[in-house]
């Protein structure tokens, strides 16, 4: 491709690397999300049970459940990191997980992450300390966004760590005060 043609299309490389990450981005999203989802058989039964998968997770612990989101959103990272570490260490707030999470969900006719989310407080209320879910939810994903950027920006080696998942999952549930089962 001519470079005069390339940059009709893009203003600069950071662009390119920006649209690469963008594709990468949504396919693994949606990989993840349908991973949540059970195999299925035929077009009907997709439908029928489309949301089952995410209603599985959210019907198992809340552990588990938060478990599985912070794996989700560190695997992503982690993956988005390994394309090219310093790229994404700089522009990863460019690539909004949680956004590209809602437009692939939104796409297989699934809840938002921000309207799932205060639903799994709401099934484990009688483990809670919090009283406004909504409030609380909000505090608990951007709290999780925090750390995730924190990660990627400064100590991309703890996307590797398991015990950074383990910690990010504790300081959750330290904040939501959860009782044990």
């Amino acid at each position: 491709v001519n470079i005069a043609s390339l940059y009709q299309y893009f203003p600069n490389k950071e662009a390119i690397v920006a649209a690469v990450y963008a594709t990468k981005l949504a396919s693994d999203v949606e990989a993840r999300i349908l991973e949540c989802q059970p195999k299925l058989a035929t077009d009907v039964e997709a439908e029928v049970l489309k949301t089952r998968g995410i209603e599985n997770v959210a019907n198992g612990s809340l552990e588990d459940a938060l478990r599985v989101v912070i794996q989700g959103y560190v695997s992503l990272s982690r993956r988005l990191s390994r394309l090219n570490a310093e790229f994404y260490g700089r522009y990863n707030r460019m690539f909004d997980l949680l956004t590209y999470g809602d437009k692939q969900a939104v796409a297989l006719g699934l809840p938002l992450f921000e309207e799932w989310f205060p639903t799994l407080l709401e099934r484990h209320r009688a483990r809670l300390r919090v009283v406004d879910l909504p409030l609380a939810s909000l505090l608990a994903i951007r709290a999780m966004e925090g750390a995730l950027r924190f990660a990627v920006e400064e100590r991309p080696d703890l996307l590797e760590s398991e015990a950074f998942q383990e910690e990010l999952l504790a300081l959750l549930l330290r904040f939501l005060e959860v009782r044990p089962a």
